[in-house]
């Protein structure tokens, strides 16, 4: 599965996460794992914050599922009266 996130588009990527079949955190996280590998031969980084970028995939999902949460209760507050 991993592998198909290289060579999705963004609107291919959007969508996964949007139908929740991936998480922001595993796109991310499979990136960087792309990028460990191919850095010594492309040298195509000079400075990779991985930790800022996973952290900021974190807060994605956070903001998500707290949305999510929100949601929920509103719907039940206007169910339960």
């Amino acid at each position: 599965m991993k592998a198909l996130h290289y060579y999705a588009s963004i609107a291919e990527i959007r969508e996964s996460v949007g139908t929740k079949k991936v998480s922001p955190v595993e796109i991310v996280e499979a990136h960087l794992e792309r990028i460990e590998t191919l850095q010594p031969k492309l040298n195509a980084f000079v400075h990779l914050d991985a930790e800022a970028a996973l952290e900021q995939a974190r807060r994605a999902v956070r903001k998500f599922y707290g949305n999510v949460g929100q949601i929920a209760r509103k719907l039940l507050r206007q169910t339960l009266g």
